[in-house]
């Protein structure tokens, strides 16, 4: 008899012991599977198709190994997972609104016409309402320079669309100089001068003559 119940306490020990490393297999493969999600959502995104799939087939991955062994998960556990699970749908419907808008030729030239305008002007300058009131007398002539030293800079490798983006605010910037021109100092319009020829020779050396107008 004494054999006998050894023997029984000891396939319950092992079934139990089992039992605890099949839950813990479980556990590990969760917090595996909620790390990726995690570290998937706080990734720089980069909105390609390629790097979506490699996200994607890397979450496929874990998902699975999560899946296989989700009956041995606690209900707090079973929680956690469809808390995962949401998190990621939220992240897939993002990058699949950004990879769409990525390609997108509007919204690229969108794109492209504002950090133009961030650069020559300063970021968020003229503002969403075309409001030219951040140039004012005592900053004009600093506006200009940089205007004027960035085209410089860059007009070489600019598109026609930048170009024709660059002399619509070269006009507003003159539009708005001309409205402040009354609390300009002599010395300041004398420089804002300079710097209107400097811009014109620029433009004449970056845009044939018959895209000057």
């Amino acid at each position: 008899m004494k054999k006998i119940a050894l023997i029984i306490c000891s396939f319950f020990a092992i079934t139990y012991f089992s039992a605890c490393s099949n839950n813990d297999a479980a556990k590990v493969d969760l917090t595996e599977f909620n790390k990726y999600v995690d570290s998937v959502d706080n990734l720089k995104p980069v909105y390609t198709v390629a790097n979506w799939t490699e996200i994607e087939q890397g979450y496929a991955a874990k998902e699975n190994k999560v899946e296989k062994e989700v009956s041995k998960l606690d209900e707090a556990d079973k929680a956690a997972l469809a808390e995962s699970k949401k998190q990621y749908e939220a992240l897939k419907a993002k990058y699949e609104t950004g990879i769409k808008e990525a390609n997108d030729p509007e919204v690229i030239a969108n794109k492209s016409r504002m950090e133009l305008r961030n650069k020559l002007l300063g970021e968020g300058n003229p503002g969403p309402n075309n409001d030219w009131s951040f140039v004012t007398k005592d900053n004009v002539v600093t506006t200009y320079k940089n205007f004027v030293d960035r085209v410089r800079d860059n007009g070489d490798n600019y598109s026609d669309a930048d170009w024709v983006e660059t002399r619509s605010l070269w006009k507003a910037l003159n539009d708005r100089k001309d409205a402040i021109n009354k609390d300009i100092s002599t010395l300041d319009k004398i420089t804002i001068d300079h710097l209107k020829v400097a811009f014109l020779a620029v433009k004449a050396v970056n845009k044939p003559v018959s895209q000057l107008k």
